[in-house]
C-alpha cells in the first residue's frame, strides 16, 4: 500500500508540531524564579479556607415533612406526571395557568416540578403550581417530526465539524492559521 505525502505530512503534524509548538512557548515565556520559602514563613501554615473542628450539620429525619407542602391540586398533578413519566417516549400536553399549552416528554420529575423536553436537547422546568390541569398523553406527531429534524441537523453539523477540526488543527497547532 502506499500513502499519499499529504497523508504523511499530516500525520506527522501531530507527532511534531505540539513539541514545537511547546518550544516556541517556553523560549517566549520570561525567565521566572521559584518562589523561595523564607524563614518568617513556618512550613505548616496553610491558610484558612477550610476551618477544621467545626460541628457538621445533622442529615434530615426520614420521616421530616418538606419544606414546601402540595396542596392536594398539586399531589394530583405530581401522581399524574410520575405515572406519565415512566413511559420515556410517551408525549404529553400540558396546560399552563398562565394559558400556554406546552407538547413534549417528561423529564427529571421530582418534588417540585418536572422538566418538559420541548426541544430536542432542553425544555422548560415547570413547577406543579404553574399547571392548570393534569397533563394528557398525546400522539403529538408534530413535535416528534420537529424534534426528529431537530436531532438530524444537530447530527449534520457534527458530521462536518469534526472533518474541518481534524484538517484545521494541524494548521492552528503549527502557526499556518492564527487563533
Amino acid at each position: 500500500m502506499r500513502l499519499s505525502p499529504v497523508v504523511i505530512l499530516w500525520s506527522l503534524s501531530f507527532v511534531f508540531v505540539p513539541a514545537i509548538s511547546a518550544q516556541s512557548l517556553a523560549a517566549a515565556a520570561p525567565e521566572i524564579d521559584a518562589p523561595v520559602l523564607v524563614d518568617s514563613q513556618p512550613a505548616g501554615a496553610l491558610p484558612e479556607f477550610f476551618p477544621q473542628g467545626l460541628p457538621l450539620p445533622a442529615p434530615p429525619e426520614p420521616g421530616r415533612p418538606r419544606l414546601h407542602t402540595l396542596t392536594a391540586n398539586e399531589q394530583l398533578m405530581r401522581d399524574e406526571v410520575e405515572r406519565l413519566g415512566q413511559k420515556k417516549h410517551q408525549f404529553v400536553r400540558c396546560k399552563l395557568a398562565n394559558g400556554k399549552i406546552l407538547t413534549g416528554l417528561i423529564r427529571g420529575a421530582s418534588e417540585g416540578g418536572f422538566t418538559l423536553k420541548t426541544q430536542a436537547l432542553n425544555g422548560p422546568y415547570l413547577r406543579y403550581s404553574d399547571l392548570a390541569e393534569a397533563p394528557k398523553p398525546v400522539p403529538a406527531v408534530g413535535t416528534r417530526i420537529k424534534q426528529g429534524l431537530q436531532w438530524t441537523g444537530f447530527g449534520a453539523a457534527v458530521a462536518l465539524a469534526i472533518p474541518a477540526i481534524i484538517l484545521i488543527f494541524p494548521l492552528m497547532l503549527s502557526g499556518a492559521i492564527a487563533d
